[in-house]
């Protein structure tokens, strides 16, 4: 009898979830069919995050099985997947509704820009942002009048001299990644004449360049690479540390998933060593921006308030505005960060910045080998600007031209088709009205989670066409005269060569009120070690003819590097192997890529 009444009360209980679900369902129909957006029905919500990893593994095999089509568009990954099919099947503004929430899905550049320029009507989902406060509240998962505190402190330090430091540590990081990818253990026979630089570690090696920036612009720390015995010189662990700087730093960046999705008292006392380390780089990490924020404090109370006017790195401008934690909004009377506030920035900025940085540079990279034709238009330009090989690059006399060439033509072009961050949260917590190009304004109801498609807007083949998908940098720039350097006359002296996209339809460092403060500092980065890097050195695929053509490789390469997975930003599956040549000993530069 027991038996039977526990039946019938889970019996109960399940028929009131199904019932509950069902009323959901058709009250999130009913509210979408108002707006008149296209719609697609998902009976379980795809933002609960066991749908969403597990989707990984079954997905796959599911999405095809009449009944479940939704899964293409809601399964892990779909974004990079489908690319622009979804938005040429359903229009650039469509929905899924299911029980537990109605997600809209914005590639219409119209709206993007509406909605990028509405802060208030339509804040960032910081909901979503909250576990990447390992340090501390910062300018990314704030909102209101305590984001707005936030940006005003931490906009300053993105400034024209720290712009001028990040460029001259970025041509000293290409120098010393250009020593390091030309030493003899990277040597492998291709079947050449002789041995050819063959580099498979790109991946770690873009992201120490852009950690070693940015320990150099954040805190003056300058970071060393490693020998040809693998160790780095001088970097030992100081004092009772257990981590050096740079072991902790690249620990904290590379492997927080793991802190974020694990509990902290598991991850402590879990069997592997990994994970073990993780919860100890984090640890160490704070550590050490404790011992810097303490000496940069100890000379702000020795020599007075203009102590750290002058530095230049992100601690000198921070640590000065320091309020007691617990100092209240009220009244204006919060002027500054605390000390956890302080921290959290700090890591921020090293979190947003590094892997963002790295993958452009990296994947720049691949597409210049598969497309030896943009890298000799690269190498042309920088040869006409400097026809001496021993000229020393400066940041005022030689960055705007190089941000109005090739060079940069290159690095936006990989930004738009392998964005770091394929899709920005939004949300509404009242109803407001959207601009849109398909459908004029359309009234958005409160509560939706709101997904900006950078992915879908940046293939969009009504901005972006010929050949959306293909990888062409000459659709940077404003004519074809603007294409040579030796031939660009300007109109005027505010004329550019590379033009300006219309606006929403190119968004990798966000826009409007919520864009990305460190943009410039990236570009000045990247277009730096980029140039830099070209003036002396080619990059090949890695082929050895006595087994491959370069075509058959090239093939190959394409589909390993269309085979990305979404982490914190699009990442690639596949090690992709590159050869790295001196300038006039290519063995492929009258090769052609299709597109």
């Amino acid at each position: 009898m027991f038996h039977l009444s526990v039946l019938q009360l889970m019996g109960t209980l399940f028929a009131i979830y199904i019932g509950k679900n069902v009323l959901d369902l058709y009250r999130n129909v009913q509210e979408i069919k108002k707006t008149g957006i296209p719609y697609f029905i998902a009976p379980v919500c795809p933002h609960r995050m066991l749908y969403r990893y597990s989707s990984l593994f079954w997905g796959p095999w599911v999405e095809n099985i009449p009944g479940f089509s939704f899964v293409r568009y809601t399964r892990h990954n779909w974004n990079w997947i489908r690319k622009w099919e979804p938005f040429e099947k359903h229009g650039e503004i469509f929905a899924c509704v299911s029980p537990g929430a109605t997600q809209l899905f914005v590639g219409d550049p119209v709206a993007m820009w509406d909605m990028a320029n509405k802060r208030v009507e339509f804040p960032k989902d910081i909901g979503l942002y909250k576990a990447i406060d390992v340090y501390g509240k910062n300018v990314v998962t704030t909102e209101g009048k305590e984001w707005r505190l936030h940006r005003k402190i931490t906009a300053p330090p993105f400034s024209e001299k720290n712009n001028s430091h990040v460029f001259y540590e970025s041509l000293r990081q290409a120098h010393e990644a250009a020593k390091y990818w030309t030493a003899p253990k990277n040597q492998k026979d291709l079947g050449a004449k002789k041995p050819v630089n063959t580099v498979s570690t790109f991946t770690d090696d873009f992201m120490r360049i852009s950690l070693q920036v940015i320990a150099k612009a954040g805190f003056s720390k300058s970071l060393q690479w490693p020998s040809a015995d693998g160790s780095i010189k001088g970097e030992v662990a100081e004092g009772s540390h257990m981590m050096t700087f740079q072991g902790s730093l690249g620990m904290v960046l590379h492997k927080i998933i793991w802190y974020i999705a694990t509990p902290k008292w598991l991850l402590r006392n879990s069997p592997f060593k990994f994970q073990q380390d993780v919860y100890t780089a984090v640890n160490e990490w704070r550590e050490y921006m404790l011992e810097i924020y303490r000496e940069k404090k100890q000379r702000l109370d020795k020599e007075g308030p203009d102590a750290l006017l002058h530095g230049g790195d992100l601690m000198d401008s921070l640590v000065p505005r320091e309020v007691p934690e617990g100092t209240p909004f009220a009244d204006g009377k919060k002027d500054g960060l605390t000390l956890p506030e302080i921290l959290g920035n700090t890591y921020v900025f090293m979190l947003a910045g590094h892997e963002t940085t790295a993958h452009t540079m990296h994947y720049t990279l691949i597409f210049l080998a598969l497309n030896p034709q943009y890298q000799r238009k690269i190498q042309a330009e920088l040869d006409a600007l400097y026809p001496d090989p021993n000229t020393e690059l400066n940041y005022e006399r030689d960055y705007p031209a190089l941000a109005d060439g090739w060079v940069h033509a290159a690095l936006n072009e990989t930004l738009r088709l392998y964005q770091p961050v394929i899709h920005i949260p939004k949300t509404s917590y009242e109803p407001h009205l959207l601009k849109t190009r398909e459908r004029g304004d359309i009234m958005i109801p409160p509560n939706w989670n709101i997904e900006i498609s950078t992915m879908g807007a940046h293939r969009n083949p009504r901005y972006w066409s010929p050949h959306t998908d293909a990888y062409m940098p000459e659709r940077w720039f404003s004519s074809k005269e603007a294409e040579d350097v030796s031939t660009w006359r300007p109109t005027d002296k505010d004329e550019k060569r590379l033009k300006k996209p219309v606006n929403g339809s190119f968004m990798p460092f966000s826009e409007g009120f919520r864009a990305c403060l460190g943009k410039k500092f990236a570009q000045v980065e990247m277009v730096a070690v980029m140039a830099e890097f070209l003036r002396n050195y080619s990059v090949e695929l890695a082929v050895d003819e006595r087994k491959e053509s370069w075509e058959q490789v090239a093939e190959r390469t394409k589909k390993d590097f269309d085979q990305c997975f979404i982490t914190i930003t699009l990442s690639l599956t596949n090690t992709i192997p590159l050869s790295i040549v001196r300038r006039g000993e290519e063995r492929f530069a009258g090769k052609v890529g299709s597109l």
